[in-house]
């Protein structure tokens, strides 16, 4: 996030099938390359990865050199686009000030204050950061699952060429960055497989329709399936504004 100055049916998606991923616990750093391999390798590979696992840690050279590698196998659910973001990822990966301050920023996903034509339920999502608290930013993640920050995989997602979502200001003119994907540690043992920005946008008072374009990415593992950022010095404070109908199609 910029920092200078600072779901086959419509709805919430259906499961339609499962791949089996790996999961690892490592003390050790280098081990990291190995579990990305064995997550990204056809079902052959993995089984010989889990033997090789098996009589690795059998060995009396394993102890020397540091530790010990733990392998499970996972399931890693498939989402069929279109799909509604927020019917299976959750707004809690609070970044920059949001982290580190639970009243600097709010997210009240069941507005009614800001009626959208054409949402009939009327409910949107209603971002306020109030304050900074140091970090001089603030963005929020929806990831699956909730918090979920690399530690367990996503979503597979199937058919999708973009990210479309409305948004709009408490006033106009606010500054807010988007994007999709990006959730990546060398720490951790699974990744968002792509990155795509929409950047910084001007918002307006009015409700607009936006889109990230996904046609170059690879959705083998969505973790972050949707994220804004601003700057504490893009914006007067408090920051207001507004989203709905996210979705990836």
């Amino acid at each position: 996030m910029a920092n200078d100055g600072k779901v086959s049916a419509e709805g919430n998606g259906s499961r339609v099938d499962e791949k089996p991923a790996t999961e690892a616990t490592l003390p050790v750093g280098a081990a990291m390359a190995v579990l990305k391999w064995v997550n990204d390798s056809p079902k052959w590979a993995k089984v010989i990865a889990a033997i090789t696992g098996l009589v690795a840690v059998s060995s009396p050279f394993v102890s020397p050199i540091g530790g010990w590698i733990k392998i499970r196998t996972t399931p890693i659910p498939t989402l069929q686009a279109p799909l509604d973001v927020t019917g299976n990822y959750r707004p809690g990966g609070f970044m920059g000030d949001g982290a580190i301050c639970a009243t600097c920023v709010e997210i009240n996903d069941a507005f009614q204050g800001k009626p959208r034509p054409g949402n009939s339920n009327g409910f949107c999502i209603r971002v306020t950061y109030t304050k900074s608290a140091g970090k001089g930013f603030a963005g929020v993640y929806w990831t699956s699952p909730d918090h979920n920050w690399g530690e367990q995989p996503g979503w597979k997602v199937v058919g999708a060429s973009k990210v479309s979502f409305w948004a709009a200001g408490e006033k106009g003119g606010e500054i807010v960055e988007f994007k999709a994907g990006g959730i990546k540690s060398p720490e951790k043992p699974f990744s968002d497989t792509f990155e795509a920005n929409l950047g910084k946008v001007r918002l307006e008072n009015d409700w607009r329709r936006y889109e990230i374009d996904l046609k170059s990415c690879s959705l083998k593992d969505v973790i972050g399936a949707f994220a804004w950022s601003a700057a504490e010095n893009w914006n007067a404070s408090p920051l207001v504004f507004y989203l709905d109908d996210i979705r990836y199609e």
